[in-house]
């Protein structure tokens, strides 16, 4: 499976590619929004990782973008915001799910079930239950 992560932080970016690559993922890495939604448009991937503080195009508009396409790609959508009404902003933009940094890495993906899990409309209940995402951590 092929994922894109959209991070232009250095030793996040560095975390998931490596963890993702662990898991047997083919990863590309984008280090703004606008290389991403380039990329995300021209190669058909399996899911994205997009952190909603990018430079040149935040990962928001990405976001609105890629589903205002027609693009049906799962998309974990990452932030420091904490509040939920960013977490209802998000999910509302179409991401599949939110995860705060900062995370412990395992917590994303046991087994990755974003990207294995169940059709896009039915993965947002499972989610809920099957993740651990909340947990804050260290880098």
């Amino acid at each position: 499976m092929r994922i894109l992560v959209i991070e232009d932080e250095p030793k996040v970016a560095r975390t998931l590619v490596k963890g993702l690559e662990a898991d047997h993922f083919a990863v590309d890495l984008a280090g703004d929004g606008e290389e991403g939604l380039q990329l995300a448009t021209e190669i058909d991937y399996d899911g994205i990782i997009l952190d909603w503080n990018l430079p040149k195009l935040d990962g928001l508009t990405v976001l609105r973008k890629l589903r205002k396409s027609g693009s049906n790609m799962r998309i974990l959508l990452l932030s420091a915001r904490k509040d939920v009404s960013d977490r209802v902003c998000g999910l509302q933009a179409g991401a599949d799910d939110y995860l705060v940094n900062h995370f412990h890495l395992k917590s994303c993906w046991p087994g990755s079930t974003l990207f294995y899990g169940a059709p896009r409309n039915c993965w947002i209940n499972s989610a809920w239950k099957t993740w651990s995402w909340i947990v804050c951590g260290t880098w």
